[in-house]
């Protein structure tokens, strides 16, 4: 299960580590910069956490982790599109509003899910133990986003970002919790 809270968000914030950069290299000053991350993937983002938490029940929280975490892979997709093909500015900002919205829904859904993990007996504890995970995992991405950047180039970064957010959606279908089963119960013997 941790394997699954560790991975989830690290393909994505291993791409968005290089963001900022990467816009700053295409010729987008900072205001544009600003528009784009702070504007549109500040409104994306929380309409996308207030509609996966929306959707999480009705969806069911494994499915729910798949969809959104598959939105999050794709999106992330279209950054390694962008990086390789010129496009029109209108591209990047529907896929920063894509990857923003969807990582939001993301989030709302695998924090929901670390809620659900949490034994009664131990929840502060265990959600506390889920979040710093997920912080240190994404932290972590970040920090190597500019060595991986420097190694291959922006879409090659992207093309690991994006594989990195799939093997994520390998962790959920192997790692999610069995209906029925404790989320805390033994599960390295999964295949």
């Amino acid at each position: 299960l941790l394997g699954l809270v560790l991975s989830y968000k690290a393909g994505v914030a291993l791409a968005t580590g290089m963001l900022r950069p990467w816009l700053a290299d295409r010729g987008l000053d900072l205001v544009d910069v600003a528009w784009l991350l702070g504007t549109v993937g500040f409104v994306a983002g929380l309409a996308g956490a207030l509609a996966g938490g929306a959707l999480v029940n009705l969806l069911g929280r494994r499915r729910a982790l798949l969809l959104f975490g598959l939105g999050q892979a794709l999106s992330v997709a279209g950054y390694a599109y962008l990086a390789l093909v010129p496009t029109a500015p209108l591209a990047l900002y529907a896929i920063c509003a894509l990857e923003h919205g969807a990582s939001g829904m993301a989030t709302a859904t695998l924090f929901t899910c670390m809620m659900d993990w949490c034994s009664s007996d131990s929840s502060a504890t265990d959600y506390t133990v889920q979040a710093s995970a997920v912080v240190v995992a994404t932290t972590v991405a970040a920090a190597l986003s500019g060595f991986s950047a420097e190694a291959v180039g922006y879409p090659g970064h992207f093309v690991l970002s994006t594989l990195a957010s799939f093997a994520a959606l390998r962790a959920v279908w192997r790692w999610f919790p069995r209906a029925g089963e404790p989320a805390w119960a033994n599960v390295a013997d999964r295949r």
